[in-house]
């Protein structure tokens, strides 16, 4: 009956294929279709991202708040999932290259700070009305988040996203 069940809520193949998969000795587990989701939800933030400004642009007050709101949910879940599987995968499996593990260190940490100033933003700008000035304060803060996000994610797949491997390759 329970095994019906994991069938019935999605328990499928796929998650037995990556939980089967850890770093030897531990139970840190590599998954295989990470990075790709990760690649996918890079893609999906910066179209949200571009919709906040493209509101902001037209005036759009309420749009850009509720498109604000959604990203930062968003941006959320895509964090959570890069502490749970990324960040921690990578460092437990370059434990003995400790420079190496040093970057997914440093990546975390740089993202805990970005990540308190997308939230201080997020809570600034989500009431309703804006005076001028704040409209553009949040145009210039905007422009700035964007700029780093773009960087960060360039940063991540070029620095970060190569580090993460296969148990297999740390066999050998």
């Amino acid at each position: 009956m329970l095994f019906g069940l994991f069938e019935l809520f999605g328990r499928n193949n796929k998650d037995d294929e990556q939980t089967k998969q850890s770093l030897p000795g531990t139970k840190v587990y590599y998954h295989p279709h990470l990075l790709e989701e990760l690649l996918e939800d890079h893609v999906h933030l910066l179209n949200l991202f571009g919709k906040i400004d493209t509101a902001y642009k037209k005036g759009n007050t309420k749009l850009a708040i509720k498109t604000l709101n959604n990203f930062s949910n968003e941006l959320r879940a895509h964090l959570l999932v890069e502490n749970t599987k990324l960040y921690i995968y990578v460092r437990h499996s370059l434990s003995e290259k400790p420079k190496e593990a040093r970057i997914a260190r440093e990546f975390q940490q740089e993202m805990r700070g970005i990540g308190k100033v997308l939230n201080t933003f997020v809570t600034r700008f989500s009431t309703e009305t804006w005076s001028d000035e704040e409209r553009e304060e949040f145009g210039t803060q905007l422009a700035t988040i964007g700029g780093i996000l773009i960087q960060r994610i360039e940063a991540e797949e070029e620095t970060l996203f190569p580090l993460y491997r296969d148990p297999s390759f740390f066999e050998k």
